[in-house]
């Protein structure tokens, strides 16, 4: 048995061989002159500029904020403005938990100018009056989403109900252009719920807002197919865990993107709002046009974390566009579309609010 499994590794590893494109991890810890910038940019918005030291790419939290800096903001090379080093009070997701404060302070460069569609932006990045590094993106304009269908289905495990909403986004590829997509929501949602207070059992609707960005569908050809490679047969494809896309497949054609939230219920029914006791679903559906450094660094997010699962293979590196330096500065836009079940506030019902 052994002699037989030993054969089998070496059969998939040279299969991975022939298959792979092997790339050295980029993975490492930065040393203390190393700076990583990081920004999404979006159309419409003022800029955010995350500088700091010893940090990996792919991580969020900065070791070591960098506020001695020189932050200069271009539009299609003409000059804009010196963004401002300030505090930035965010709200703690972790406030419910035993010692955690409400809100933590994030330090970002930011502008008061706002990002406009189909230009060019440039940060440059100076110290002592020399620049140290650079990095420019493109914010290309938004694809209006056209329609949105919408569908259930139930799948009944007998104690409960696995309930699928369904949300079929339609929108209109540019022909002769190269795209980049990006589906998000954000959701407003009302649940009945009951708590005691002074030994009476009070119903109310107990609501949550979330925005989701990632892992929005299972089965959409068009979000899976071009993810999928000669090791997706012996172990799987990978995730695309940012639902994003190119237009190779659908370029200049009407597209159809399926996506579904999941939730069960376990009343024994298979109504999933019950609008007349207050219960609502709010939702906006968003078409994210990403520029090619966005896609390219959430595509290389994805690979590695594939690649790091397999043997033999060295991990991807993550994406950067910063010249001298590490990190992401890319451009997006968005359309959204807003769908509504039940009413909400409605006159005589109990919130309990959790509005992040």
């Amino acid at each position: 048995m052994k002699n037989i499994k030993s054969h089998l590794l070496l059969f998939i590893a040279l299969i991975m061989l022939v298959a792979c494109q092997q790339e050295i991890d980029f993975k490492k810890e930065l040393g203390n002159d190393e700076i990583t910038l990081n920004s999404f940019i979006a159309c419409d918005s003022t800029i955010q500029v995350s500088l700091s030291r010893n940090l990996y790419i792919n991580e969020f939290e900065a070791f070591e904020t960098n506020e001695s800096a020189t932050v200069l903001l271009y539009e299609n090379n003409k000059f804009i403005e010196q963004l401002k080093f300030e505090e930035i009070r965010i709200k703690n997701r972790y406030s419910e938990n035993e010692g955690q404060p409400d809100s933590i302070s994030k330090f970002y460069y930011t502008s008061q100018a706002k990002v406009n569609a189909g230009m060019n932006y440039r940060v440059e990045v100076e110290e002592n009056s020399e620049t140290i590094l650079k990095a420019e993106t493109y914010v290309p304009s938004p694809v209006q989403i056209s329609s949105i269908d919408t569908f259930i289905t139930f799948t009944d495990w007998g104690r409960w109900i696995d309930v699928k909403l369904h949300f079929n986004i339609h929108f209109n590829d540019l022909a002769e252009e190269i795209n980049y997509y990006r589906i998000g929501m954000k959701y407003h949602t009302g649940s009945i719920a009951t708590r005691i207070q002074e030994e009476d059992t009070i119903s109310y609707i107990n609501t949550f807002y979330d925005v989701r960005g990632t892992r929005l569908s299972d089965s959409d050809p068009v979000l899976s197919t071009e993810n999928k490679d000669a090791n997706s047969i012996l172990f799987g494809a990978i995730e695309n865990k940012y639902t994003i896309l190119s237009d190779e497949i659908i370029n200049g054609q009407d597209c159809k993107i399926d996506i579904a939230l999941r939730y069960y219920i376990d009343d024994g029914t298979t109504v999933p709002y019950k609008e007349e006791l207050g219960e609502f679903f709010h939702i906006k559906l968003q078409l994210h046009s990403l520029s090619e450094d966005a896609y390219t660094y959430l595509s290389s997010i994805d690979k590695q974390i594939y690649n790091d699962d397999l043997p033999f293979v060295e991990p991807v590196p993550i994406y950067s566009n910063i010249e001298n330096g590490n990190g992401i500065f890319a451009g997006y836009s968005v359309s959204e579309m807003e769908l509504k079940i039940g009413e909400y506030p409605m006159e005589g019902i109990i919130y309990d609010l959790d509005e992040n």
